[in-house]
């Protein structure tokens, strides 16, 4: 006998049921994958914000570091930002914000000043070097030496402390770098 071209009510009716099934378990994947990651969410929080010593976790576009996050903007700077999401310095080096924000939630003033100042003073010599090579740029095209001999002057002394100033600056995280952090006394720096 030849096989019938119609489905059986019998075997619709099974894949009905089978695909409810598989709506039911999908639906139910959904809601627990988003109570994990609530959960998950909360959890990070938690132990970033209540733990004594700050815990470094990458978010999205940076870093959490303990109650503050460092996120890089998109001018090359990276900024840090409390738990109010208010600014509240940017840093050239993510390094340095990283080190600041840890120096600054452990009580530790005076080094993380001295890392906020060695990137602030990094950060301005490059951004002048940046400015007096367009500028003796723009000079040469429009041949005009005395600009031209003022701004090398300018730029061959920036290009001399930038070298100077990358140093301290790695000089200065590297000394912070071995700092105790997980000694986590009410103390401020006495030096």
């Amino acid at each position: 006998m030849a096989k019938s071209r119609t489905a059986k009510k019998s075997k619709i009716k099974r894949q009905a049921e089978l695909l409810a099934k598989a709506e039911t378990v999908q639906t139910l994947t959904d809601l627990v994958s988003a109570y994990v990651k609530s959960w998950a969410r909360t959890e990070a929080q938690r132990i970033a914000h209540h733990n004594p010593v700050p815990v470094i976790m990458p978010v999205k576009n940076g870093y959490q570091v303990g109650k503050h996050q460092v996120l890089k903007e998109p001018n090359a700077v990276w900024a840090l930002y409390n738990i109010h999401k208010e600014l509240m310095e940017q840093f050239l080096d993510v390094r340095s914000a990283v080190a600041y924000s840890i120096l600054y939630q452990i009580k530790r003033f005076r080094s993380a000043d001295n890392v906020l100042m060695a990137d602030n003073k990094l950060s301005k010599l490059e951004a002048d070097f940046q400015h007096y090579s367009r500028c003796m740029q723009a000079a040469v095209k429009r041949r005009d030496y005395i600009t031209i001999d003022i701004l090398a002057s300018r730029y061959y002394d920036t290009q001399f402390l930038l070298p100077q100033a990358r140093t301290e600056l790695e000089k200065t995280l590297r000394m912070n770098k071995y700092l105790k952090v997980w000694e986590t006394g009410n103390h401020y720096e006495t030096k």
